[in-house]
């Protein structure tokens, strides 16, 4: 973190580190003033210090300047190297301190609960740093291990055909479905129109299929439609106060059509539903029925393009969230 950022965020990240490093400049001292007393076994205090120091120099180093290239793999090895030595040290000199408490009961009276502490406080990390970094090399091995190679991959109309790469390689569609889909979703159909025609709207259209998105109560089963596509298009980060205008640069077009399935021993709710939103940012026409194997949603939006002045945002942003609030209304069915 440069200290040239002066957003708030960055002021704010700043102010927080430092307020850790003096914490831990606190403990710290506090442990050389208690090792200093004719009764307590410095090595057992001293093996506390170690462990509060391992979060010292990198939390330190955070607030350097990171321009040079060179930094990055500079920075890792302090760090590792640091850690590694602290860790060893408070490991070491809390076994000998609780050592020498044993042997010398009668002259040693304070430094044995900092000692267990230190122990207490290096298995916990440890053990979160091995659970952390074997769930990191699972997932590699798993990502390795997945194919995205669909075999030979062949065009008949363009009269072509190739073999398709692996990983780190994914079929467009695949590609499109963890996007908007998700995990749980399954892309049908995919096309893509407008990419060779500059003058012409950049149409998608696609269909796809989402699992488990309601939620079993007992007798009744509810939730609400996904909304990852839409929402990924409509909600937009929002900021405390804005003091630039903010511009829509290119109109957008939604249409959708949702079915949504329910069990043959569930009856949906009766869902009747039509609403129209209409406002200079956004326009939604969208409707909700019941049938005899669910639901069908219906919705249309379009949001033109036009510029807008800095104390609109939040009016916009407002404006964004009653359309998906719209598209997902709470839906149920009851056991028959």
């Amino acid at each position: 973190m440069s200290f040239a950022e002066v957003d708030a965020f960055a002021v704010g990240r700043i102010t927080g580190q430092i307020c850790f490093i003096l914490l831990l400049l606190a403990g710290i001292l506090k442990c050389i003033t208690i090792s200093k007393r004719p009764t307590t076994n410095s090595k057992c205090v001293w093996s506390l210090a170690c462990f509060l120091a391992v979060f010292l120099v990198p939390a330190a180093m955070n607030l350097l300047p990171k321009e040079s290239p060179v930094f990055a793999p500079l920075a890792i090895l302090a760090r590792m190297f640091w850690i590694g030595l602290c860790f060893a040290a408070s490991i070491i000199l809390a076994i000998i301190g609780l050592v020498e408490c044993g042997r010398e009961r009668g002259r040693f009276i304070q430094g044995r609960a900092q000692a267990i502490w230190a122990l207490s406080l290096c298995g916990t990390f440890l053990i979160f740093s091995m659970t952390g970094a074997a769930v990191v090399l699972m997932r590699a091995q798993n990502f390795k291990n997945q194919s995205a190679s669909r075999g030979l991959l062949a065009f008949k109309e363009l009269n072509f055909q190739f073999s398709a790469p692996g990983r780190p390689w994914m079929q467009a569609d695949e590609y499109v479905a963890k996007q908007f889909v998700g995990d749980l979703g399954e892309l049908r159909d995919l096309k893509i129109e407008g990419l060779d025609e500059p003058d012409s709207p950049f149409v998608v259209n696609f269909t796809y299929l989402a699992r488990r998105q309601f939620q079993i109560l007992e007798n009744e089963i509810a939730g609400s439609p996904p909304l990852n596509i839409e929402r990924s298009f409509l909600i937009d980060q929002t900021v405390e106060k804005r003091t630039t205008p903010f511009q829509i640069p290119v109109p957008l077009t939604i249409e959708g059509s949702v079915t949504i399935h329910v069990p043959a021993n569930f009856k949906s709710e009766p869902a009747g539903v039509a609403q129209n939103i209409q406002n200079q940012f956004i326009s939604c026409r969208f409707s909700a029925m019941t049938n005899g194997t669910g639901w069908r949603l219906e919705y249309h939006i379009y949001e033109p393009s036009h510029r807008f002045a800095p104390e609109q945002y939040p009016a916009y942003n407002l404006a964004m969230r009653q359309v998906v609030n719209t598209l997902g209304p709470n839906l149920a069915c009851v056991r028959q």
